[in-house]
């Protein structure tokens, strides 16, 4: 269950920074000496500022200021920058158990059900995000929306026609978990904001986070591209380069507190620096001849390329969606930067390598060359290495306003877990949680927080360089010997239940174990393997011994201490990078 690291690629430091001004920090490059301009499309009435025009210059502007008229001064006021799933689910909490009267979510996208194809994930959601689900009265929706782990099949299709059907194998008594693609499952909470919601929960479509500053009385400022609002708290919900945490590292180390404790703290995973890219299918296409008829949208899919060669192995994976109408996503990874498809950069030559490569489906009548050619074109992205930071909250001298990250703003990593959307909602659980506990007061609740939720989210880091990082098949050799060992602990749990556990890709889908629990099971199974294995070594040499031979004797003791030296190390070290 350990790790010997390679590092297969880092991510770049975010370039620019904000600062209280709203300007770039002195040293830190920047696009511009003057705040990001608005790119808003619409922006809720009376606090918007008109879109800037398609072309020519950027006309100056006044600020549309935030009108409060309707609340008292002591409101409770809150602004969440990010309006994705965990971005709705803090304002869904916010109002709902916080008791704040208002709150405005600042989202850079156009509608709830905009489509991104590069971000066109697939998400499970597992028990700890259907907690949250369940407690804003919306796990109803999500079922209806999404396809359960107990009732899909999936099916390979190999290049030589055959096709093989296999229904998933899940207990009856295990929590099933649902399929659903993004940009559903931030619809379904949309609805959920737009119906409970309304008049407490107000989302700026087309809007960007300018500058969040610290007021002289305590208070706080968020400049938007739809206006400025003063809230007693703030939300940063909105990614691995969020601007919330950039303005808590500035603010600190303006106090000469440091900026290290904001800064992401990396570490080496087989499946970080991954490429990868997303293809959008049509939502049904055309099976095998020998399968016949036409895919099944609520089924999962894997189409297997002809080539075995590294530089050209391809295979498309879809997941099962529950929409008919809707597009299905097929993710493509590779470990190799000389891969072929990322040197095609035009929707023939794309069609071509695919017809060529996956002869098992009649690519050109599934793919227009509209999609091609988005797909050849975009660079698409790489799989982040496992990062957090040690603190993500910030509390104003007088108390009575503070700062907050979640989601990937706190935590990032590769998806070898499907763990993303599922431990930020869980995030803001534990959020809710210590502010019920606290009674609203954010200087004891922000606090107490950050105590609670930092011991899981280094466990949740650990468990991501050892879980699952080789399912993409990097390496077949590595793969290869990552099956014998997970197919090996999977038959030892079996049959020693009470001394080994299961590999931890199955407990991290239920929530009744914290991510601490779940390491601490993992650390525990290496020390029985260890123990185990020497155990064996001293036994066989043992009766070597009794036999004569005594270099075999040697031999067989030595050889499990050699094995550990070799095959396990402790947590690997952060990689420390220099912008």
């Amino acid at each position: 269950n350990n790790l010997r690291a390679i590092v297969l690629g880092t991510m770049p430091k975010t370039s620019w920074a904000l600062s209280r001004g709203g300007h770039a920090r002195p040293g830190v490059s920047s696009p511009s000496s003057r705040p990001t301009t608005c790119r808003t499309r619409s922006c809720s009435a009376g606090r918007a500022r008109p879109a800037a025009p398609a072309t020519g210059p950027v006309p100056t502007r006044r600020r549309a200021s935030v009108s409060v008229s309707a609340l008292s001064p002591d409101s409770k006021t809150a602004v969440v920058v990010g309006g994705g799933p965990v971005g709705l689910a803090a304002a869904m909490m916010l109002c709902k158990d916080a008791r704040f009267e208002k709150v405005d979510v600042i989202e850079r996208t156009e509608s709830a059900d905009y489509f991104e194809p590069d971000k066109a994930f697939v998400f499970s959601i597992f028990e700890r995000g259907q907690k949250f689900m369940e407690h804003v009265g919306a796990l109803d929706s999500l079922r209806q929306s999404s396809v359960g782990s107990k009732s899909f099949a999936i099916s390979r299709l190999y290049p030589n026609g055959k096709v093989t059907r296999k229904q998933a194998a899940i207990n009856d008594d295990a929590v099933e978990n649902y399929w659903i693609p993004r940009r559903d499952f931030i619809k379904v909470m949309h609805d959920v904001v737009e119906s409970d919601y309304a008049g407490k929960i107000e989302v700026h479509f087309g809007a960007e986070c300018e500058s969040l500053e610290e007021l002289p009385g305590g208070g706080l400022r968020v400049r938007a591209s739809c206006g400025d609002f003063e809230p007693s708290f703030v939300v940063g919900a909105d990614g691995l380069r969020s601007c919330v945490r950039e303005a808590l590292a500035g603010w600190a180390e303006e106090a000469g507190e440091g900026r290290d404790g904001y800064e992401m703290r990396k570490y080496p995973s087989l499946s970080s620096g991954l490429r990868y890219k997303v293809l959008t299918f049509p939502p049904t296409f055309p099976l095998p001849p020998s399968e016949g008829g036409q895919a099944v949208h609520s089924e999962a899919y894997v189409v297997i390329g002809k080539s075995g060669r590294r530089k050209e192995r391809l295979r498309l994976g879809f997941l099962p969606i529950a929409d008919a109408d809707a597009p299905r996503t097929a993710n493509f990874v590779s470990a190799a930067e000389d891969h072929k498809i990322w040197s095609l950069k035009d929707a023939e030559s794309l069609l071509a390598y695919l017809e060529d490569s996956l002869p098992q489906i009649p690519v050109r009548k599934i793919l227009d060359e509209e999609e091609a050619g988005r797909f050849a074109r975009s660079e698409g992205g790489r799989f982040p290495m496992p990062q957090y930071v040690e603190r993500f909250v910030r509390v104003s001298g007088d108390g009575r306003s503070g700062v907050a990250l979640v989601g990937d703003a706190l935590h990032a990593f590769p998806p070898d877990l499907g763990q993303g959307v599922n431990s930020g909602l869980e995030d803001v659980m534990v959020l809710r949680d210590q502010m019920l506990e606290a009674g609203g007061d954010l200087a004891e609740a922000l606090p107490s927080f950050e105590r609670t939720r930092v011991r899981d989210v280094r466990s949740l880091i650990r468990l991501m360089q050892v879980g699952y990082p080789l399912q993409y098949k990097q390496s077949m050799l590595k793969h290869a010997v990552w099956q014998c060992k997970f197919l090996g602990q999977m038959v030892m749990a079996k049959v020693f239940s009470k001394i080994f556990h299961r590999p931890p890709i199955f407990d991290v889908q239920s929530a009744s174990l914290t991510y601490t629990d779940i390491l601490e099971k993992v650390e525990r199974n290496c020390r029985r393997y260890q123990a185990f294995g020497v155990a064996i070594g001293l036994a066989a040499g043992v009766a070597c011994a009794t036999r004569g031979a005594m270099p075999a004797a040697a031999a067989c003791i030595l050889a499990p201490f050699l094995a550990i030296a070799l095959l396990f190390k402790r947590a690997p070290r952060e990689l420390r990078t220099t912008a």
